[in-house]
């Protein structure tokens, strides 16, 4: 037995059949379709330690909070809007947790010196995340500029084979010229 089944059959004995959760939460197929995925690739999340279901039923089948929908849509927007790599997801939605736990947490104390400790804690967190994107828009704007100058490289050469046809177009047919060898760039 696998890790992964193992930990499911753990779960899904440690599931109450009679928890509201287990029994009326959102099945696998429809947060799928909600999200525009396709349930393989929830399952291949959830192995990832990504996208987890909110509880298994005893029978095993994973079940999801209402919310899940918007979560997944989250991890899409990374993944797709941000270009970020699963890995990367992975511990930007694990920040994201540990932001939400640590709201509430602060919220639910007074003591200010806690308070001041989860703080510093957010502030920390936010900042890695930060760093994160900045890294991301550096890689980007790179690729970005590297595209730029072969779209100028492939335009000089239009201009440049757009005079040749003018040029050829206003004299009779000749023997080919020597190939350039900057012809065959694309």
């Amino acid at each position: 037995m696998t890790t992964s089944a193992r930990s499911k059959a753990a779960r899904s004995a440690d599931a109450d059949p009679s928890d509201d959760a287990a029994t009326s939460g959102l099945r696998i197929g429809e947060v799928a379709a909600r999200a525009g995925v396709s349930t393989r690739t929830l399952r291949y999340y959830e192995e990832r330690g990504i996208f987890q279901p909110t509880v298994y039923t005893a029978g095993g089948e994973r079940r999801y909070d209402p919310s899940a929908a918007d979560q997944l849509r989250r991890i899409l927007e990374l993944r797709d809007g941000l270009g970020l790599a699963l890995e990367e997801v992975r511990a930007f939605i694990e920040s994201e947790r540990r932001l939400g736990a640590l709201k509430s947490e602060f919220h639910g104390t007074a003591e200010p010196a806690l308070r001041r400790r989860l703080l510093e804690e957010v502030m920390g967190i936010r900042t890695d995340l930060v760093k994160r994107i900045d890294a991301k828009m550096e890689q980007l704007q790179s690729l970005r500029a590297e595209l730029e100058e072969n779209l100028q490289r492939n335009a000089k050469r239009m201009e440049e084979l757009e005079s040749e046809l003018r040029s050829s177009s206003a004299q009779p047919p000749t023997e080919p010229a020597q190939a350039d060898p900057r012809a065959q760039e694309p």
